[in-house]
This record gives structure tokens, sequence and C-alpha cells, in this order.
């Protein structure tokens, strides 16, 4: 039993598309697991390689010190020591590198040559420093050399180590630099076989890929396309009609599956044909009795349409149709009574319109009347609301004036107010420069008593220096200087004396120009006085005029007032009056409507009635 379900359980849609894609991965899986060691061993070789390709410059180094040592000893020169320090740091530099390299490279017999360098590097340092550490003398020159030749076996064995020794033929041959390229080529080639292996490996699963992947689609085609076309077949077949296709249902996967709904879908489609069937040959019984009645109703109700009411339906309590009916009788009862009392009715609603319209006759004859009569009013009030209206501009009119009037009279005020302002400032003007005047008067006679003393110094300076003229002329030669000067005072004196003359004049005339100025600023004043009084005379004429103005200007307002309010009364009145006159037009028209109404349905009454004429009741 678990043997069957497991042989089942391959042969399911599911497993066989499993299978086809897991046959597909397959090479790839493969590929994977070859090349993964392969390219990993390659990675691990060449990073070998790179860290076996260093810089082969030990030897260079080692003659580099060397050279510099004896340069020193040589020369002495002080760069040598500096020199010495920084190759001996790119040599340890280098030490460490090749350390790396050489101990990651793993090869027993490149370390020991290796290790066996690096003790021989120690002594030639220690010698190098001690040289180049001492101070150069006659005798120093001499142990320097001995340490020099010391140190050169030392450092001929290192690059013997390094490069190798010589051979017959003069070559160096088995150094470091000669493992170390045997081992790398030797790297290099594994890389090579491995590189080969690996293409070789490629093609051969490339080559098993292509013909998995052409045949196992075929494969997996077939395996599938044979149920499902089975399938589709049954499902046709269906379509078509054939409701007796056998289905055989062998396994559980899900093209069994699929069968499975399609036959439940036969036997679903089959049972709701006879389900239809069986609903057919009811609803035919049932649309018979459904003909059978609609004509018994169909026969009624032209009876009923053509005014019959006198007859009832009869129908028995199995008819389709029964309950519609019991519901025509008792409408044919209802439209029955409704019958007899629309004749009642109708032949109460043409007496009571002859009498409304009679009515309306009459008051249609007293609206017209009274339309007449309104419209003379209106008439007679518009001609007065025109008039009213004329007044009421005349006034605004004259109140405009007045206003205008009022309005310069109080500018005119105003103006004389300024007026007197002013020639109240002038007059306050007139007697400051009055005062100034006087002072100015005052000032020149001052000035006038100054001018007298300097021409009394100016005489006194003139005898002095006519006194001192002759005082020189008797000195003889040694008083000519002093005569010199004496003539020019009595010179400087006679013109100071005709200056505060001129002066003297000047300020008579300024005196006697004051005086003037004194009178006529004097008549101004009081001329002034004057015009202040005629212009406060004028202020009040102006005043009182303008109160008179205003006066008649509210006076004016009043009248306006009044004008407007009887004009807005007999608008009122006019609007009232073509209210009147539009509700009774309104009216007219609405009795009109109401006489064509009334004649209308004087006449549906009349063909109401013979209408129900035709009713039998």
């Amino acid at each position: 039993m678990k043997l069957g379900s497991r042989l089942k359980l391959f042969t399911t849609l599911r497993a066989r598309l499993f299978l086809g894609f897991l046959t597909l991965s397959l090479p790839l899986v493969l590929l994977i697991i070859l090349l993964l060691p392969k390219i990993n061993k390659v990675i691990l070789l060449s990073q070998k390689i790179n860290e076996a390709n260093i810089s082969p410059i030990l030897d260079t180094q080692i003659f580099q010190a060397r050279d510099i040592v004896s340069h020193w000893i040589l020369t002495g020169d002080a760069r040598d020591q500096k020199n010495f320090m920084q190759i001996w740091d790119e040599i340890n530099q280098t030490k460490d590198t090749w350390n790396d390299a050489l101990t990651k490279l793993g090869d027993p017999v490149i370390l020991e040559h290796w290790h066996r360098l690096e003790e021989l590097y120690e002594p030639v340092y220690h010698a190098q420093f001690q040289v180049m550490s001492m101070s150069r003398t006659h005798d120093s020159l001499a142990a320097m050399n001995q340490y020099i030749e010391r140190v050169r076996p030392i450092s001929n064995e290192m690059i013997d180590i390094i490069d190798g020794k010589y051979n017959a033929q003069g070559r160096r041959m088995g150094g470091l630099y000669e493992e170390i390229k045997e081992k790398i080529n030797r790297h290099t080639l594994k890389i090579d076989n491995s590189l080969q292996i690996l293409k070789h490996s490629a093609y051969a699963l490339l080559f098993l890929a292509v013909i998995l992947t052409i045949i196992v689609p075929l494969i997996t085609q077939r395996i599938l396309a044979t149920p499902i076309d089975k399938v589709i077949n049954i499902a046709r077949r269906i379509a078509a009609g054939d409701r007796d296709v056998v289905i055989n249902i062998e396994d559980e996967d899900r093209l069994s599956q699929m069968l499975s709904s399609l036959k439940l879908m036969q036997d679903a489609i089959r049972n709701n044909e006879q389900k239809l069937l069986n609903n057919e040959n009811e609803t035919r019984a049932l649309l018979e009795k459904l003909v059978s009645s609609s004509k018994k109703l169909s026969q009624y109700s032209s009876k009923v349409a053509a005014g019959d009411l006198h007859e009832r339906l009869s129908m028995n309590n199995d008819d389709v149709l029964y309950d519609l009916g019991k519901d025509l009788n008792k409408m044919t009862d209802g439209l029955a009574s409704i019958t007899q009392r629309i004749t009642e009715v109708s032949n109460e609603i043409v007496t009571m319109i002859s009498m409304v319209k009679n009515s309306a006759h009459e008051q249609n004859e007293s609206i017209n009347s009274q339309a007449s009569a309104i419209h003379e009013i209106s008439t007679s009030l518009e001609e007065i609301d025109k008039s009213s209206k004329q007044t009421m501009s005349k006034a605004q009119t004259l109140r405009e004036v007045a206003k205008n009037t009022y309005e310069q009279g109080k500018l005119g005020a105003e103006s004389v107010n300024q007026s007197i302002e002013g020639i109240k400032i002038s007059e306050e003007k007139m007697n400051l420069i009055a005062h100034t005047i006087l002072d100015l008067s005052n000032h020149t006679q001052q000035i006038g008593e100054i001018t007298g003393v300097v021409n009394t110094l100016a005489q006194q300076s003139k005898m002095l220096a006519l006194n001192a003229a002759i005082e020189a002329s008797k000195a003889g030669e040694a008083g000519k200087g002093f005569a010199v000067v004496a003539a020019e005072v009595r010179h400087l004196a006679e013109q100071s004396e005709q200056s505060t003359i001129q002066v003297q004049k000047i300020l008579e005339d300024i005196r006697r120009a004051t005086e003037k100025a004194v009178l006529v600023t004097q008549e101004g004043t009081k001329t002034l006085g004057e015009g202040i009084e005629r212009l406060r005379k004028a202020g009040e004429v102006i005043q009182t005029l303008s109160k008179m103005i205003n006066d008649a200007a509210i006076s004016t307002q009043h009248i306006e007032i009044a004008i407007r309010q009887e004009t807005v009364g007999i608008e009122q009145i006019v609007e009232s009056m073509y209210e009147i006159n539009r509700t009774t037009a309104t009216f007219s028209a609405g009795i009109n409507e109401m006489m064509d109404f009334i004649n209308k349905l004087d006449e549906i009454a009349v063909h109401l009635k013979e209408d129900v004429n035709l009713y039998k009741v």
C-alpha cells in the first residue's frame, strides 16, 4: 500500500513538473559542485603567487649600505650618516615584507634560508653602525678598515643566500630569488591545469544541459498533454449536449480532480434539464387557465366601457384571475355609485353656474364705471403733483441762493476780521518802526559825539606830529627817520580829521531822515486806526446782512420741507390711485377670466351630463 501511494506521488502533475525542472537544474548543480573546489584552489594559488611576488631589492640594499660606509671612510661626508640610517630603515621594511610573504608561502627550504639571512643582518648592522659613529682620526681610519674587512665575508654570505653561489660558468645559482621563482612557476602550472579542467568540465556540463533542455520539455509535454486532451474532449462533448459521456477517474492527482469536477457538472446539468422540463409543463397548464380567464375579463371590460353597469362578472374560486375579477366587480359597483353622484352634482353645477354668470356680469359693469372715475382723479392728482414739484424746485433754488449768499457773507465777515487783524499787526509794526527809528537817531547822536572826540584827537595828533617834525629838523641827520614817522602821523591825522567831518555830515543826513520817518510813521499809525474803525463798522453791517440772509434761507428751507411733504403726500395718493386702478384692472381681468372660466365650466357641465347619461345604472 505504501509503495503504491509513493508511485502515485511521482505520477501527479506537481511531481512531474518538479522532476522536470529538477532534471534541468541538475547540470548547474553538478557544475557548481565540481567547480567550487577548483575555483577555491585557483584563488588560493593566486594569493600565494601575489604574496611571493615581492620586490627583489635585498642584495641591492646590502650593496648600497656598504657603499655608503665606504664613502664615509673616504670623505667623511655628514650626509652619509643620514643616508645610512635611511637605507637601514628601508632594509628593515623590506625584511618585514619578505618575512610575511615567505611565511604565507610556507616552503620549509625557503624559510630555512631566510632565517639564516635574518641572522646575518644583525652583525652587519652593528659593525657598520660602529664605523659610522667613530670620529675620523688617523688611528680611527685603521680601525674602520678592520671593521669593514671583518664584515665583508658576512655580507658576501648574505649575497650568496639571496642571489646564489657562482657555478663553473660564472653565474649565480640556487639563491632565494631562484627558489621563489621556481615555486611561483609550480603554482602557475597548477593554476593552468585547474583552468583546463574547469574548461573541459564546463563544456561537458553545457552539452548535458542543452540535451536535457531539449529532452525534458518534450517528455513533460507528452506526459501532461495526454490527460489534458482527454479532459478537453470530455468538456467539448458535454458542451455539445452529450449527457451520457462516461468519465473514468483512476488517480487522485489534479487532472483526476478536474475530471471529477466535469462529472459533477454533467450530473448537475442533467438534473437542471429535468427540472426545467417539469417547470415547462406546469407553466403551459397555468398559461391555458390564464388565457381563459383573460377572455372573460376582456368581454366584461368591453361591456363596462360601453356603459353597461348592470351586469357583474361571475368566476370560480379556482380561476387564476379570481381576485382580479372580484376587484373588477367592486370597481363596477363604485363606478355606478360615482356616476349617480356625478349626475346629481352636474345638475346642481349647471344651476349655480347660471347664477354666478349673472352676478359676474353685474360686477364687471360696476368695476368699469369705477375705473373711469379713478382715472379722472389720477389725472387731476398728476397735475397737482407737477405743480408742487415746480414750486419745490423754485424753493430749492431760492434756498441755494440764500445759502450761497449767507456763505459769502460769512466769508466777507471773516475777510473783514482778517483785514482788521492785519491792520492791527501793521499798526504794531509801524509803532515798532517808529521806536526803532528813534533808537537809530539816538545811536547816530552817540556816533556824532564819538566822531567829535576822534576829530579832536586827530587835531591833537596833527599838532604833535608838527612839533615832532620841527624837533626832527633840529636834530639834523639823526632825526631824519623820526621826521618821516612824524610826517606819516600828521598825514594820518589829517585823513582822520577829514573822515570824521564826512561822518558827521552823513550822521546829520541820517538824523534829518529819521525825523521825517518818525513823522510819516505817526501819520501812518493814525491812518491805520481810522481804517480799522471803518472796517469794524463794515464787518458789523456784513454780519447783520448775513444773519438776515440766513433767516431767509431758513424760512425758504421750511417752505421747501412743507412743499416736499405735500409732494410726498400727493405722490402717495397718486400711487394709491394707481394701485387702486391696477387692482381694479386686475379685478376686472379676473372677472373676465372668471366669466370665461364660467362659460367653459358651463360647457364642461353640459358635456359631463351628456357623458354620464351614457352609463346605464
